[in-house]
């Protein structure tokens, strides 16, 4: 069955077979061809778009984006990773950003990002590692993509965002790891079994890690805080 769309004068055919999947648009003696979908739908959406974007280009209205759309999404991923060292990030952060949108991006097997849809997105992540991840997991894979799709649209290389609505995965529903302070029993058990244990673990031994601990419960500062300590961050 091949599908057509009657409202176009120029009604494009998204045919599907087992092979791949292809978009014709005629335009007098001009076959326009692209890449479709396996999805039905999808395919008919983007003969759609040809159709829209020839009638603009016929009327002579340029679209301003139309050279960003062409070029490869790995292109664009790689300057917004400039970008964000540009802004002074931490390394840790930019590579972990752009590790994750980067996954779901090509991992969706788009080229550019005129390709991008909002539920194909939203389905990647949910499937990835046989939907094993957790919601929260999951928000950080959305939360990455979403920020570099919003620094394509502030950079006016996409008119719009297509994951600016997308909503989140509910973590209230989805809890994997319930965090909670110590007791004071707690704590105390903590530092006497550690002090007296002759594991050594990184290269410190049990007395050494339970002086860690006992700064880390004392201070509050975080694991890769206390690494930073030099003998001037105290005053003695």
């Amino acid at each position: 069955t091949v599908p057509t769309v009657p409202t176009a004068p120029t009604a494009p055919t998204a045919q599907h077979g087992e092979g791949d999947v292809e978009v014709k648009l005629r335009r007098q003696a001009k076959v326009v061809r692209a890449a479709g979908y396996a999805d039905k739908e999808a395919t008919q959406a983007l003969a759609s778009e040809l159709v829209r974007k020839a009638e603009r280009q016929k009327a002579g209205i340029l679209d301003p984006f139309d050279d960003q759309r062409k070029r490869p999404l790995k292109e664009h991923l790689a300057e917004w990773e400039q970008s964000l060292r540009a802004k002074r990030n931490t390394e840790k952060y930019v590579q972990l950003a752009v590790k994750r949108a980067r996954e779901v991006l090509i991992g969706c097997g788009y080229a550019t990002v005129s390709e991008v849809t909002d539920w194909r997105v939203v389905a990647f992540i949910d499937d990835r590692r046989g939907g094993a991840l957790g919601a929260q997991t999951k928000n950080f894979y959305l939360q990455a993509t979403r920020q570099f799709l919003r620094w394509m649209k502030l950079n006016r290389r996409i008119p719009d965002n297509p994951l600016e609505g997308t909503k989140p995965w509910n973590v209230d529903v989805d809890r994997r790891h319930d965090r909670r302070a110590l007791t004071e029993e707690e704590v105390r058990r903590l530092l006497d079994s550690t002090a007296e244990s002759r594991d050594s673990y990184r290269g410190l031994a049990g007395p050494d890690r339970a002086i860690l601990y006992r700064v880390a419960v004392s201070t509050g500062l975080r694991a890769a805080e206390i690494a930073s300590l030099t003998p001037k961050s105290f005053l003695l």
